[in-house]
């Protein structure tokens, strides 16, 4: 009754009570079998509405558990928590006087008829059979208030709550633990990170310049564990918890959906969230070359939530005030998370406004080195002409921006254009690569410099 009400009290989460009801379904002894009525008799409906596909899983395990017991295997309280486990799946509450009487019936039966010895009903408390431990409305007001969701123990299983000499901030989930599933008492196997990238991840804690790992990213297969990470996060100065918590997740992934429900799944609070986007940006500006698990990981983050969104264009900004001490391999990393964010539309184009193609002809090598390579691959990365002329018809579009469109509409004519025929002349780019990019900038060229905006501006 005392981790119901904790239930209740919102400091346990529902993953984690799917948890014990996991692990008292696996032994399935009868003093499990007890537990699992209090409990169920206390939050099942609670339960129910916070989860019911993880109710669905866990009545169907109990149903297994019951069936591989046989006929006449089950106790008498077995069957009435089948019952109740049936009533909450229909979401029908109980009557509270059966559910005592029931419990009661149940508990002289476990005393096997032995008159000296007091059968002891469990205690359902009071209220509607399934929702005893329900709290008053002005009492979870009081504990909202209080900040009670500041030391909710979320995405923690029992297994790892019962474990002893914890250290540290063990409440707060390592990424691998976010996305092990809700019952882990009821699986049969755990979902193991992969530890995808943490070859490039170990070069890149070494430092920029040595860094000369291999291609990174996701599904790399190198089978690192949780610990190997942080510790490889540790190297790369992921130094909060939410950080290495966005690590984990980032670097010991198989795909980016997968990395994404891990993300997502964080109990980050506040600020907290930001971390995620900063510690994707530099794992992607860390890696060797390019890779584009980066940036499909972050177009998918940008879909879910628009704060993440945000934060993934102040990134960028900083990024580039940043070109002057910067590597070229990083610059590169960079102008392909661009490029890839610009042309899957995640961001709109826009988004280079701070930049001052203008004074193009007074900027460092680095920063016509990026700004080259970034346009380049912008242009190659959509995933057709129209779209190319889509991204670029709508900043022509933006009255605002004339002098934006003026100016960039110069600079692919200037300095992208001569410089991709140069590419290509020198073996560095194919035929049939520039042939495509040329058309694209010709036509981004014209509707650039021939917007109503530009004009204006000119």
């Amino acid at each position: 009754m005392l981790l119901a009400y904790c239930y209740s009290a919102g400091m346990v989460a529902a993953d984690c009570m799917y948890s014990v009801l996991g692990e008292l379904t696996r032994r399935f002894a009868e003093s499990d079998v007890a537990m699992m009525l209090t409990l169920l008799n206390a939050v099942g409906l609670q339960l129910r509405s916070a989860d019911p596909a993880a109710m669905k899983d866990f009545v169907m395990a109990v149903h297994s558990r019951a069936a591989a017991a046989g006929p006449g295997g089950l106790s008498k309280r077995a069957e009435i928590m089948l019952e109740l486990v049936v009533d909450i799946k229909n979401n029908r509450a109980r009557d509270v006087k059966a559910s005592r009487s029931a419990a009661s019936a149940a508990a002289a039966a476990a005393a096997g008829g032995d008159k000296s010895k007091p059968a002891v009903a469990q205690n359902v408390g009071g209220g509607r059979g399934g929702a005893a431990a329900v709290l008053q409305p002005g009492l979870l007001k009081w504990l909202k208030a209080s900040g009670v969701d500041d030391v909710t123990l979320a995405n923690i299983s029992w297994a790892k709550l019962v474990q002893p000499n914890k250290k540290g901030m063990w409440w707060h989930p390592a990424a691998t633990d976010a996305a092990a599933g809700l019952l882990p008492g009821l699986l049969a196997e755990h979902m193991h990170s992969s530890g995808a990238a943490a070859a490039a991840a170990a070069a890149a804690a070494d430092g920029d310049d040595e860094y000369e790992g291999g291609s990174g990213g996701a599904g790399a297969g190198t089978g690192a564990s949780a610990a190997q990470l942080l510790q490889l996060a540790a190297g790369m100065r992921m130094t909060t918890d939410a950080r290495r918590a966005a690590f984990v997740a980032i670097m010991g992934s198989e795909d980016c959906a997968e990395a994404c429900e891990k993300l997502l799944r964080l109990p980050l609070k506040g600020d907290q969230s930001r971390e995620v986007v900063r510690v994707l940006v530099e794992c992607c500006l860390q890696e060797s070359r390019y890779n584009p698990y980066y940036g499909h990981l972050a177009a998918r983050l940008a879909a879910v939530s628009k704060s993440h969104k945000v934060t993934l264009q102040y990134c960028i900004w900083d990024q580039w005030k940043e070109v002057a001490g910067c590597a070229p391999r990083r610059l590169l990393c960079l102008a392909g998370l661009v490029a890839h964010l610009l042309g899957s539309f995640v961001l709109p184009l826009s988004v280079v406004k701070p930049i001052d193609f203008d004074a193009c002809a007074t900027w460092t090598s680095k920063e016509t080195f990026l700004w080259r390579h970034t346009l380049q691959q912008l242009l190659t990365s959509f995933a057709s002409d129209a779209d190319a002329e889509s991204a670029f018809s709508r900043l022509a579009q933006q009255q605002a921006l004339g002098g934006l469109c003026k100016a960039l509409g110069l600079f692919l004519k200037l300095r992208v254009g001569p410089w991709l025929v140069a590419q290509a002349d020198a073996g560095l780019l194919k035929q049939q690569s520039l042939d495509s990019c040329l058309l694209r900038l010709a036509r981004a060229e014209k509707l650039l410099l021939s917007s109503t905006a530009a004009v204006l501006a000119g």
